[in-house]
């Protein structure tokens, strides 16, 4: 039996939400560009927006779980699966479509270089999980 929320599948509910989490990106990018970087320069505006970014997804899926009272740990995880790998397809399959080399789109995922965005796919992959296990 496929598990529902709210009537609804779960993993479209899922993708739902997903679909947000893009919207919120693309606008901290953007206000990432136009108003942090003049001030803070790039390195350290990057960092703000990946915490930001990290702190909301955690909050949604904690709100995601609660909301539709997801317990099993297969469907928490496979949520969190399902968030990272759309994130991982739509950030390198939009980006190599707009023409950019794989080596500039994998630099966001340099901790060496202070590139902290790696935390955004790990808070995705882990978010449900972790929201059902610290917070619920």
């Amino acid at each position: 039996m496929t598990q529902t929320l709210r009537g609804f599948p779960l993993y479209l509910q899922a993708f739902g939400l997903w679909l947000s989490f893009l919207a919120c990106a693309v606008a901290c990018g953007a206000a990432r560009e136009f108003l942090l970087t003049p001030r803070l320069g790039d390195t350290l505006a990057r960092a703000v927006c990946t915490v930001f970014l990290c702190l909301i997804f955690l909050w949604a899926a904690r709100w995601f779980v609660r909301r539709g009272n997801v317990r099993d740990t297969a469907s928490l995880l496979g949520v969190g699966l399902f968030w990272c790998l759309a994130t991982l397809a739509f950030e390198f399959g939009f980006g190599l479509a707009r023409g950019l080399p794989l080596s500039a789109l994998l630099a966001d995922y340099d901790l060496f270089r202070g590139r902290l965005w790696p935390l955004v796919p790990i808070t995705l992959l882990s978010g449900p999980y972790l929201s059902r296990k610290l917070f619920l």
